[in-house]
């Protein structure tokens, strides 16, 4: 988590040259005043996790209050217009009302960043299984051809 606001700035960075200088005819397919709450909204989540790992680290949080911070971060997402709404047929559910959606979304965000945690103080060998995991889907968004989230995640596993 130490170096999740670097590389947010390194992929906020990315994509503005590469969009700018026209590299590989990137077609964001979105105009950016859509993409931009949605990414300064990611950069105001990482950086609240960042101070609480750094203040658990110094002086210990409550993990009472680490919840707490968890939860508020992941209703960053709803805020921002980016929620659940398709499971694409898992468990034959197609669509996803945004009142079951946008809990869902906090929950999902909320078992993530606990999951990576026990990984991480589990051996300490949590970055290889993310940036691995992030590769993958990296390799798959390129091969459905969606560009913006490919630059997202090959972003944040390097």
């Amino acid at each position: 988590m130490a170096f999740a606001p670097i590389q947010c700035c390194i992929l906020v960075i990315a994509l503005v040259c590469i969009y700018k200088l026209n590299i590989g005819e990137l077609d964001l397919q979105v105009a950016s005043w859509i993409i931009l709450p949605s990414m300064a909204l990611m950069v105001c989540g990482l950086v609240i996790l960042f101070m609480i790992g750094i203040g658990d680290d110094l002086i210990g949080v409550s993990y009472k209050w680490k919840f707490v911070a968890q939860i508020m971060v992941g209703c960053l997402l709803p805020l921002s217009g980016v929620w659940i709404n398709d499971l694409y047929g898992l468990g034959f559910i197609i669509g996803i009302p945004a009142w079951i959606g946008m809990p869902l979304t906090v929950f999902v965000v909320v078992l993530i960043i606990n999951a990576i945690n026990l990984i991480d103080g589990l051996d300490g060998l949590c970055s290889g299984v993310v940036s691995i995991g992030l590769l993958v889907l990296g390799d798959y968004l390129h091969h459905m051809e969606l560009g913006c989230m490919r630059f997202l995640l090959l972003s944040q596993s390097g």
